[in-house]
């Protein structure tokens, strides 16, 4: 196409300006959008045919130069009158928009920024100055509040989007350039004297213009995709370890999912025929995540953020029954798991004394402590075969336990109670201590005595309250009570010792106990002491009734007797006589049912 002619100055301003006054650019969004109050960053892009104000411009504040013989253009005509051009070099970091020059499209007026982003913030629609009067870049509709405001850079006019200000520093105005490479109308910052200017071969779209039409776009440019995260969600908490990062992109860019500490969780590609990209994590330990996802190959890195949560991972629930089974007998037992543990190893050991026979389910495999295996997902139940040893003791088998996951958690405790055949007797109960008609020394008794495997044993005093119970009997048969309260030295008659199997009472006991404390006292001779005489005559006093016995060094019985019923007083006198000489070493006790409950020493001298 060739330069534009120069019309005359009153007919081709009279038809630019209503042409121009209302003209509006789609420019394409290129990466995310930007917010309003975004100031992007804006750099230089050098360009060997950069035209402005080189040798040979001639260029006026809106004088358009006459040209003898121009023709105006008719109604229904269009000539180009400028191409829009968006491109992201394949090098460097430079992304922008800009109007080119109807020459071979090397020599573009453009607008533009240095990064992706600066360039996604002059997307949108943009309503130029019209030619002859100064006035903003402006956006409307969604964008009416920016402005392209120039920064210049050396000898080169950048633009950014701002928050329009009114200010004369946001004000273009369209200004005739001629040179060796252009002769047309170029944008140019009031404020500069260097238009929005430089060289491009990209793909363009047309400017059109008629003699009573405003300026048409016409795309010929395919838009660069926008780049986004879908999944993870903001603030989502995953189901799953290995979570599936999507999105959309540029067809043919990479993708990198970064943490902030810079650990790559994932990377893929964005297919050549779509913009839909997913790509699974790497296993990841429970935490938050945040970090970026960047799209690389469209000139400048594209980056968003991600912020997700991997929970720590649920522990499954089970629950086990505990069956009841005679020796040798086989029952099947059916544990129940909550809907976490499906896809878990789980493990059954059973209780001691008893072992699994089989298993309903061919995940699972037996072995000398039990079953083990992978739960199926979605399977909540399994049912498997208990039988207890022949020789297995009466009473609860404790041991078992169900676990989960390769460190096997415990997550269910499995225990079985053993107990007798039908047909088979039931052990009495027999109460080994205190004896009936026993005497005791202890203020808080303690019961001892067999009984059946697996029974309660409960002592009732003589109006009927609970003194203390066993609720079950071991495998052995044996078992002890202490009772629940202290007692004061005195006879307790007609409380029951009774035994129960399954809730029925076998046996009982009827006990009668005295429980006295050793009142022994030698009076004389005291420790140390000296006697004359031949035959020594101890005295004292204890517990009244209670027999008192006095035993030689070498065991001799050296006499004997019993405390005063009513006073507990006593005397002894040695049964031979003696010479003179010290006596020590023997012991002087005392007793009561036949039981010694107190005794203590002697040590005195026989003199003539």
């Amino acid at each position: 196409m060739t330069a534009l002619i120069r019309a005359p100055r009153s007919l081709l301003l009279r038809s630019t300006v209503s042409a121009l006054a209302a003209a509006t650019i789609l420019l394409t969004a290129v990466g995310l959008p930007a917010p309003a109050s975004a100031a992007p960053s804006v750099g230089s892009i050098a360009d060997p045919q950069e035209h402005d104000d080189g040798p040979g411009d001639a260029f006026g504040t809106g004088d358009v130069p006459g040209a003898p013989g121009a023709v105006a253009p008719s109604a229904g005509t269009s000539r180009v009158i400028g191409k829009l051009v968006l491109q992201n070099r394949s090098s460097g970091s430079s992304a922008y928009v800009g109007l080119s020059s109807p020459e071979s499209g090397r020599n573009v007026q453009r607008l533009y920024s240095s990064s992706v982003g600066g360039a996604a913030s002059l997307a949108g629609t943009y309503s130029l100055p019209a030619v002859g009067a100064a006035g903003p870049i402006t956006g409307t509709g969604t964008s009416s509040s920016l402005c392209l405001a120039p920064t210049g850079d050396a000898h080169r006019a950048l633009v950014a989007a701002r928050t329009c200000t009114g200010s004369p520093s946001q004000a273009f105005e369209w200004r005739y350039v001629s040179n060796k490479w252009v002769s047309g109308y170029a944008l140019y910052p009031v404020s500069s004297a260097y238009s929005l200017g430089g060289a491009d071969s990209d793909a363009f779209v047309e400017l059109t213009m008629n003699a009573l039409a405003d300026v048409v776009v016409e795309s010929q440019l395919a838009p660069i995709a926008p780049f986004e995260l879908r999944t993870p969600a903001i603030g989502a908490t995953v189901d799953t370890p290995t979570p599936t990062f999507s999105g959309v992109g540029q067809s043919g860019t990479s993708v990198s999912i970064r943490t902030d500490a810079q650990v790559e969780l994932a990377s893929t590609s964005v297919p050549a025929d779509s913009t839909s990209w997913s790509v699974p994590s790497i296993q990841l330990a429970p935490g938050r995540y945040t970090g970026t996802a960047t799209q690389s190959g469209t000139g400048s890195d594209v980056q968003v953020r991600f912020d997700f949560t991997v929970p720590a991972p649920l522990a499954p629930g089970a629950s086990i029954p505990t069956p009841t089974l005679t020796p040798g007998q086989s029952v099947e037992v059916e544990a129940t798991f909550n809907a976490d543990a499906g896809g878990q190893r789980i493990d059954v050991y059973h209780p001691a004394n008893t072992r699994i026979t089989a298993v309903d389910n061919p995940a699972f495999t037996l072995d000398g402590l039990g079953i083990g295996g992978t739960l199926p997902v979605g399977t909540t139940t399994l049912r498997f075969t208990l039988r207890a040893n022949d020789d297995a003791p009466i009473g609860e088998a404790t041991g078992g336990k169900v676990t989960y996951g390769s460190s096997r958690v415990t997550i269910a405790d499995f225990t079985a109670n053993i107990v007798r055949a039908p047909d088979e007797p039931i052990a009495p109960l027999v109460v080994e201590s205190p004896r009936r008609g026993e005497t005791i020394t202890e203020t808080t008794p303690v019961f001892r005595g067999t009984g059946e495997p697996g029974s309660r044993v409960e002592i009732r005093g003589a109006w009927g309250d609970v003194l203390g119970a066993v609720e079950r009997v071991d495998a052995s048969g044996d078992w002890s009570i202490t009772w629940n309260k202290s007692l004061l030295p005195s006879r307790y008659a007609g409380g029951t010792v009774k035994q129960f199997v399954n809730g029925v009472p076998t046996h009982a006991f009827v006990y009668d106990f005295t429980i006295v404390q050793p009142r022994l006292v030698v009076t004389s001779p005291k420790i140390g002491d000296t006697i004359t005489g031949t035959r020594p005559v101890f005295t004292g006093t204890a517990n009244p009734g209670a027999r008192v016995q006095i035993t030689g060094a070498w065991g001799t019985d050296l006499g004997s007797t019993t405390a005063d019923a009513r006073t507990g007083d006593w005397t002894i006198t040695w049964r031979h006589d003696y010479q003179p000489a010290r006596y020590f070493g023997g012991t002087v006790t005392e007793a009561v049912g036949g039981k010694v409950i107190g005794s203590t020493g002697y040590d005195f001298t026989l003199a003539h």
